[in-house]
């Protein structure tokens, strides 16, 4: 502020104008008379420096700033008024900013804003997609873009996309490149490159090949995985054994362990059981002899092989066949019992084949009546179509069972095998699963032998019974 006097007119009258800010102050004086001030008057429009005249003095109102956004300031011939920037609000600033100035150049804008860096900004709903938007207003789902077009959303982002063409997958996922990906099931099925299993040993049993306690995996045509059954004989101890053929290896199979001990195998004597024959016929694993006497005849032939036809001959009641000469084994020591045989007919006959404790060779439907015996066979008079089971542990009458298995006069193999851990014998018609002898059967130490014979029931009937091999094994 700066303050100005100077002279107006005469009459010995002085006028004294004082400019503060908008309001200038006049003063006349009438010089000379008293000396005396008449007045003072502030002028113009606004707030006025002036407030009175107390006497002779003129008191005027001092300039004050009424916040910290002004500062005054006491200068040689005036009075600095300037504003205190730092302690304006801005907020409480009206009027727009312009771009230069870091502002929009806008009172409102509502939207995305826009601006060229000059020009005042604009809103819009959407920013295109050349300026970095997705040019649409709303998007749900995945949002896909070619670069210029506005972005289009869609439920699942198709393969060709990049994505899976599904909207929810749950398990082990599965693509071919083009088509939508599909999830499979957990664990991964083999055909799908899998193993099926959920552990690593469900696994390998389900890609292994193996199926039963004892295979042995090894490398077939072009090293493929190939399965070899365990060794199933009870009492055969075997190994794997291979020979090579012309330089080159040949799949593993399961031989006779040469270093059994002569105790794991049993070499009976064998008697005739008709009374015409005497002496002994010895066999051995697999073999079998011819017997003496016209009734126990040597055949060979292309079709049926080699065996003895032991015939009873004409009369009631007369057997053939064989028998040990004495006992040779317990059910203890496990013994198994293998042959093959054929009945000539199922009419006016009986067929004993099997354990009992040495003696005359039977003839009856009750064969061992307070013997020990566990056999198969077959009784005209007793069941004329199926072959049935005896059994005995030398307390009282034979037991009787249908084998509910149909009788026939076809060549057969016959496998009977003690389990005495087990309390039981079982037999096996033709490699059918084993079958339990279901009634009462020898004692653990009671004494067997093999019995294998044929009886006829009438005069005039001959009855034949084929052994094409015999075989007995036992533990000791």
């Amino acid at each position: 502020m700066s303050d100005s006097y100077s002279a107006l007119g005469t009459d010995n009258t002085e006028t004294l104008r004082k400019k503060v800010l908008d309001s200038t102050c006049d003063v006349s004086a009438a010089v000379g008379g008293g000396g005396t001030i008449e007045t003072a008057s502030n002028l113009g429009a606004g707030q006025g420096v002036f407030k009175s005249k107390v006497a002779v003095d003129l008191q005027f109102r001092s300039l004050t700033a009424t916040s910290s956004k002004i500062a005054l300031a006491n200068n040689t011939n005036d009075i600095g008024i300037d504003v205190t920037e730092a302690n304006l609000t801005l907020g409480n600033i009206g009027g727009t900013l312009g771009v230069a100035k870091g502002g929009t150049g806008a009172v409102t804008l509502t939207g995305i804003l826009k601006g060229n860096g000059t020009s005042a900004v604009t809103a819009g709903a959407t920013v295109a997609v050349n300026e970095g938007g997705t040019g649409a207003t709303t998007l749900t789902g995945v949002l896909k873009g070619n670069g210029t077009s506005a972005v289009t959303a869609a439920a699942q982002l198709a393969v060709a996309d990049g994505g899976t063409g599904a909207a929810t997958l749950t398990g082990i996922l599965k693509g071919n490149g083009t088509s939508a990906i599909t999830a499979l099931t957990d664990p991964l099925p083999i055909a799908n490159g899998g193993t099926s299993g959920a552990t690593a040993a469900a696994g390998f049993d389900a890609l292994s090949g193996m199926s039963a306690i004892g295979d042995i995996l090894y490398g077939g045509t072009a090293g493929t995985r190939t399965r070899l059954a365990g060794n199933t004989s009870q009492y055969i101890r075997k190994v794997l054994t291979s020979l090579g053929s012309a330089g080159a290896a040949t799949a593993p199979t399961w031989g006779v362990d040469p270093n059994l001990p002569s105790s794991g195998r049993i070499t009976s004597q064998w008697a005739p059981v008709s009374a015409a024959h005497s002496g002994t016929n010895k066999f051995g694993a697999l073999t079998l002899g011819g017997g003496a006497g016209s009734n126990a005849v040597y055949t060979i032939n292309s079709t049926d092989g080699a065996y003895v036809a032991y015939s009873t001959g004409t009369g009631s009641g007369i057997q053939s066949g064989l028998r040990n000469a004495v006992n040779c084994v317990y059910r203890l020591w496990n013994p198994r019992l293998k042959f093959r045989f054929r009945l000539n007919t199922l009419t006016t006959v009986k067929c004993y084949l099997g354990f009992r404790t040495t003696g005359t060779s039977p003839t009856s439907d009750d064969p061992d009546n307070g013997n020990n015996d566990v056999m198969f066979g077959f009784s005209s008079t007793v069941n004329a179509t199926n072959w049935i089971t005896w059994t005995n542990n030398a307390s009282g009458a034979t037991e009787t069972t249908d084998t509910t298995i149909a009788a026939n006069t076809s060549i057969h193999t016959m496998e009977i095998i003690a389990d005495d851990a087990n309390t039981k014998f079982t037999y096996s018609l033709d490699g059918a699963a084993a079958v339990d002898f279901i009634s009462t059967i020898p004692a653990s130490t009671a004494p067997l032998g093999v019995n294998l014979s044929v009886a006829n029931t009438v005069a005039a009937s001959n009855n034949v019974l084929d052994l094409f091999y015999v075989e007995m094994e036992s533990d000791k």
